[in-house]
Parts: C-alpha cells; structure tokens; sequence
C-alpha cells in the first residue's frame, strides 16, 4: 500500500488485480468496436482522438460541451451530441443516463474521454454505462499521475530521475527553501494540476517577487531548471504492461521520433508500479549527457497524438483493434501544418517526407482553420468583429512562419 499526498493505492500483480467478470461485462468486451463515442469538456484533444479512432475505420460521435462544438465541423464526425449534464469527477445518474441515451440512438460499441473533465467523469461512472469503456487509469492511479506533487513523490519512491525541488504552500518560504535546499538558478515554478504549461513560470535569481505576484495559483511546486532539450513519451499500456510506446522531440513544427531507453525504462517502472491501463504521455527534460529527468504526467490523450499518428503509430487502435499492431512507429518523423506552410513560404515546396502528413491535414479544412488561426470556441461567424479578426489572425500566422526559419517556434498544441 501506498499513500502519496491521500491518494491510498494498492500495488497488485496483473493477476490480482484481475476482477471476475459478470457474463454482461464479458459480452461487452467480446462485442467488436465499430462506433466510438468520445466525451469531450473542449475541442482541442478530442479532435486528436477523432482523427486517430477515424485513421483505424472506426465511425466517430462526440458527446461534449459547448466548447468542444466546434468538432462538429469536422469531415470526420458521425454525429455531435451537446451535453445537458456537467462532466463531473463523481457518480451523477443524470449523466450516466444521458450518455446510455447516446449510446442506446447512436449505436455505440465503445466510449473514450478525450481530456481531463471527461476523464475524470468517465473514471467516476463507466460501471453504470451500457458500453465498452476505453481503458483508462483508476481514480487513485489518476490522482497521482495527473498531480505533480504526488508523481514526484512517486518518481523519487521508484528511484526514477527528477529535478531537484520541493513543494509549498507558503510562497514567503520559497526562497529560505531554496538555499536550504543549495538549488541553482533559474528554477520553475509550476502549478500542481494545471495542464498545457499553464502557469508555469522560469524565474532567474533576484525576480522571484515579481514573479510570485503574477501567480494564480496558492500551493507551488519549485524546481531547479535542467538544461537541455524538450523531450517526452506516449505509450499505450495494460495492466502496467507497456504495449507500445515512442519517444519524442517537437522542435521549429517538426515531430522526431528519437530512441531514449532511460526514458522509457522510467516511465516502464512507474506504470508498471501503478498496474496502470490507457494512453499516457509524459514530459522530460534531455541533457548532452543522455541523462533524462521526468518532469510529468499526462494521464489522457494528449496534443501530439496526431503526430504519433503520422508517425505510425496509432496509439488509440490498440484499445479496439483485433489484430496485432506493430508497437513502434514506422516512420521518425512528422510534420505540424505551421511547419509545412513554413516550409512552402521560405523555399516554395513541401518538405521532402511531408506530401501525406499535408495531405492528412488538409483533409479537414475547417478545423485545419481552426487549429492554425487559433479561433476562440466562443467566436463564430454571426459574431461582430468576425472578419477582421480572421485577417490579423491570418496576418499573424505568416509572420510566425517567416520568422520560424530563424527561432524556433512554440508549437506545443499539435
């Protein structure tokens, strides 16, 4: 038994954890998936699952919030349900009711959760749905990966590599800390649940105050910059058995498919330790030396699965596939849109190696517009100030591809 910041976790082998299944539960299982419903709080990452469960011949509907509507402009959608019930992180009979609804019209084999509000819903209530569930983390094995204090503490129990750091709730002690704790500057101060790099700030020596007035957030997690290089790994796992996996770089738009075995000897260790199930991507630090440092977890679908897609890999058709699927990806690199078009302004041609990943993105054009300008989900056509803002939106993304051939570009949502 384990207790990590309240989150109570038995650690059990794969035979243990194996519950005996009712004859309803065993002919869901057995029922072939043709017709996944996704389960969406915004657009962003359910399009990553739309495309990738849409790539491996399976009919698509989405089931999401006002947010996530936009979806239902995609070539690639079965169907768009807007949701009446909140996605909520306990067990709701309204919710259950309406998704069995959904499944029951729609004809659903399978339903997924595309980001964390779903998930967390998913996780509460997939024992009252009347479908196959996509594999997925429990509530506790979720509530420490998707922490980033309480995956630290899990990373230093396995004896897994991290930056030095703490964690605090009064920010007047971070800097005693600190020096208590001989840290090198700059350090990161980072939130322990936001998502998408939200919130986390780098602070050089001396600006720590300014830097503490400008957060949102009360309990901080500090730690000691590493330099090096933005790395990470997506895999599919079951039972904490890794199925397939890829390790990864985004640099300037493009998607590098890179063999780092310390990272995925890591990441091996801890979901093995946690007997987890489902997608899982996480985000490290490379430095010269070869050595990694696992920064953290997402417990979700995540924004480069499109590009693991390109890649070869499609880590969704694990879940529903019949068949045996290669566990690496075929290809070591993929392009964003903003890298082709970059590419097509700075020397008038698609990059070698980029003709299909164009073309795949090209497919959908209406959420290729949404992806590349950025539109709000809350702005739409009838909306005033919708024409110009679609121009500076459009001004804006030309000048970012000229000058992506001369500082990198952040790219981090594909």
């Amino acid at each position: 038994m384990l207790d990590i910041d309240g989150h109570r976790l038995d650690f059990l082998t794969m035979n243990e954890s194996r519950h005996s299944l009712s004859l309803e539960e065993r002919d869901l299982k057995m029922r072939p998936v043709r017709h996944v419903l996704l389960l969406a709080s915004q657009y962003a990452l359910a399009y990553r699952g739309l495309r990738c469960f849409h790539a491996a011949g399976f009919r698509v509907s989405v089931m999401g919030t006002k947010r996530s509507k936009p979806l239902s402009r995609s070539r690639f959608i079965e169907a768009f349900v807007l949701a009446k019930n909140e996605f909520v992180a306990t067990t709701s009979e309204l919710l259950v009711g309406e998704i069995n609804d959904t499944v029951a019209r729609l004809g659903v084999d399978m339903v997924a959760a595309a980001d964390t509000p779903a998930l967390k819903a998913l996780i509460a209530n997939k024992a009252a749905l009347e479908a196959r569930c996509f594999p997925c983390p429990e509530a506790s094995q979720h509530g420490i990966l998707d922490n980033k204090g309480a995956f630290r503490a899990l990373c230093q129990a396995e004896g897994v590599r991290i930056p030095r750091g703490f964690v605090v709730e009064d920010a007047g002690s971070i800097v005693p800390e600190i020096e208590n704790c001989q840290m090198e500057w700059p350090v990161m101060l980072k939130p322990l649940a936001m998502e998408g790099g939200r919130g986390v700030v780098r602070v050089e020596k001396g600006k720590i105050d300014s830097a503490l007035e400008s957060l949102a957030y009360g309990t901080v997690l500090v730690e000691e910059f590493v330099p090096g290089t933005d790395v990470g790994i997506s895999v599919y796992c079951e039972a904490g058995e890794i199925k397939a996996s890829v390790c990864h770089r985004l640099e300037a738009g493009i998607y590098r498919v890179l063999p780092i075995p310390e990272l995925e000897n890591a990441v091996s260790r801890i979901l093995k330790k946690l007997n987890c199930s489902g997608i899982y991507n996480f985000d490290a630090r490379l430095e010269e030396d070869g050595r990694t440092f696992l920064l953290e977890c997402n417990p979700r679908f995540y924004n480069k699965m499109c590009l693991t897609l390109l890649a070869g890999l499609n880590l969704p058709e694990f879940a529903v596939s019949a068949q045996h699927l290669p566990g690496t990806p075929a290809r070591t690199v993929a392009y964003t849109p903003d890298a082709i078009v970059s590419a097509v302004l700075t020397s008038g041609r698609i990059p070698r190696g980029a003709a299909a990943d164009a073309k795949f993105w090209m497919s959908d054009p209406v959420m290729l517009l949404y992806e590349m300008l950025r539109i709000p989900e809350e702005l739409r056509s009838d909306t005033s100030g919708y024409p110009v803002f679609l121009v500076s939106r459009a001004a804006a993304l030309l000048r970012r591809s000229r000058n992506s051939t001369n500082s990198p570009t952040k790219l981090g949502q594909w």
